[in-house]
């Protein structure tokens, strides 16, 4: 028999002592390829820079299902000292995952194959396009991920299917002007001036209200401490966010139309780039039901679909790679909050994550119990 609690408690403490950053991942992928060789998978190692991929084979044919983890910490800073830890739960979400390796390892799948990922540099929001654009990922049917939530969103003992995550994106303005004395502004112009008419100009954008979106100025750089020069250069950035992929694409074509033309009033000239930020959740309405039953198998009931103004990676699986998903967001009391380095939970959610793990993996694949 397999001491899954005292197993998942081994395996948290060992990750959640190792805490690093994205693409920094090394002594956290040695020890998740150690464990998984252990449990008997087949592991490919050095997965875009720092994940890992391991499989586990039956002797029969089947779908080809994957469960992912991510493994990065965050990056912390107490007024002293900058250090790194595990603020957002992606110990235990790999924990979890190890448990399962090790469930499956007694107990072998009947059919199909199994894939086990844990991908590096989720924080960054980089980690699964990397993962996809190293070729390394062979053809998957479905995909699975897994994630502690804030007591707020999921108390102990609950879990969801169908945990929505909205789509992000960054936009980055630089605006090029002309400088010229203080005294005489008008034989230059003014990048901070252009800046300001331009995010107010954003303010006359509106989108449909039924569908959650924001879009947030949260930096604005000009001047270069002269303060009797009027400044040629200034940059800003702006968040946005949305509830669905088509209303992001619609904001960012509508941002980009309001900022040209708003700069370009008092002849700034604009330069405005967006980052690849991630898409919003896409579901497979079949995964979900499977992920849903094995949740009320284990839990006793499934709770009703989470939507977090959040945004996650994952989603690169189901829009650019085509694999058909579902998301665990997984109730573990957990406090403060996610990305705090307070964060606390109750390791209880661990057997929970696991058990719902191993019921999901069966339903699809099967087990041979021993």
């Amino acid at each position: 028999m397999v001491d899954i609690p005292k197993y998942l408690e081994e395996i948290f403490s060992n990750l959640h002592s190792m805490p690093e950053l994205a693409f920094e991942e090394t002594r956290t992928s040695a020890f998740i390829s150690s464990e998984l060789e252990k449990n008997g998978f087949t592991v490919k190692s050095h997965v875009a820079g720092t994940g890992i991929l391991a499989c586990l084979e039956s002797a029969n044919p089947g779908p080809a299902f994957a469960i992912r983890a991510d493994i990065d910490a965050l990056s912390f800073h107490d007024g002293y000292r900058s250090f790194n830890f595990h603020g957002c739960g992606h110990d235990a979400n790999a924990a979890m995952v190890l448990g399962l390796s090790k469930l499956v390892s007694v107990n072998r799948i009947t059919n199909g194959r199994l894939y086990l990922l844990f991908q590096p540099a989720e924080e960054s929001l980089k980690g699964a396009l990397a993962v996809i654009n190293s070729g390394a990922l062979p053809h998957i049917d479905e995909m699975v991920g897994i994630h502690l939530r804030p007591i707020e969103e999921a108390p102990l003992g609950m879990a969801t299917p169908e945990l929505l995550h909205g789509a992000s994106s960054k936009v980055f303005v630089h605006i090029k002007g002309k400088s010229t004395h203080g005294a005489r502004p008008h034989l230059g112009i003014n990048t901070i001036d252009s800046g300001v008419t331009a995010i107010n100009a954003m303010r006359t954008l509106f989108f449909n209200p039924v569908i959650p979106h924001t879009m947030i100025v949260t930096d604005f750089h000009g001047g270069n401490g002269v303060y009797n020069l009027v400044p040629s250069h200034s940059q800003f950035t702006v968040d946005l966010r949305s509830g669905t992929n088509e209303l992001m694409a619609t904001m960012k074509e509508q941002v980009q139309k309001v900022l040209t033309r708003s700069i370009s009033i008092n002849g700034g000239v604009p330069d405005i780039s967006f980052d690849e930020g991630s898409p919003a959740a896409e579901y497979d309405p079949d995964t979900v039901e499977v992920v849903k039953h094995a949740i009320t198998r284990v839990l006793g009931k499934a709770q009703n679909t989470i939507t977090t103004p959040g945004s996650e990676d994952f989603h690169y699986y189901s829009t650019l790679a085509g694999i058909k998903t579902a998301y665990i967001g997984l109730g573990a009391n957990l406090k403060p909050g996610l990305h705090s380095n307070e964060l606390s939970f109750d390791h209880e959610a661990l057997v929970h994550g696991v058990r719902v793990l191993e019921a999901v993996v069966e339903a699809r694949l099967g087990c041979k119990y021993s």
